[in-house]
């Protein structure tokens, strides 16, 4: 959740737009260095031009997709666990790895299910989805295995 004011500002900088443009906000956060949207952005060029290229990459590898064995659709080659976030630094490991370790594959649900839980609320408001949602729910209370 953001704050009040951060929030005030992103509605001001949108005015009466039906909009609110990433552009704007950067150009409005470094005319107005007191504001807490300026307060948000990395301003350092070397700093944020590293930052940009790293996102560039996980775009890249998001692009990379595969068919495992028994499926039909191709899913991303590489994948981010909470694990490897948390400690380690950070990285990808690829999906086929992941779907062979039970503990990994299990933690790789338990994220899926996070998602759809910031997509539920989201999304709460397309009754569309309902059905999603009701599937998403049934999944949660499916006992966990054991081992």
């Amino acid at each position: 959740m953001i704050s009040a004011q951060l929030r005030d500002e992103l509605d001001a900088i949108r005015g009466t737009k039906a909009t609110l443009k990433p552009d704007s906000m950067v150009k409005w956060a470094k005319r107005n260095t007191a504001s807490a949207l300026h307060n948000h952005l990395e301003w350092d060029n070397e700093t944020a031009g590293h930052e940009y290229r790293l996102n560039q990459c996980r775009r890249l590898m998001s692009l990379y997709v595969v068919v495992i064995p028994n499926t039909s659709e191709p899913v991303r080659a590489y994948v981010s666990l909470v694990r490897d976030r948390v400690r380690g630094g950070g990285g990808y490991r690829r999906i086929e790895a992941v779907m062979k370790n039970p503990d990994m594959r299990a933690e790789l649900l338990e994220q899926a299910l996070y998602e759809l839980d910031r997509m539920k609320v989201k999304y709460a408001t397309l009754v569309e989805l309902a059905g999603v949602w009701e599937a998403r729910d049934k999944i949660k209370r499916r006992p966990k295995k054991a081992g």
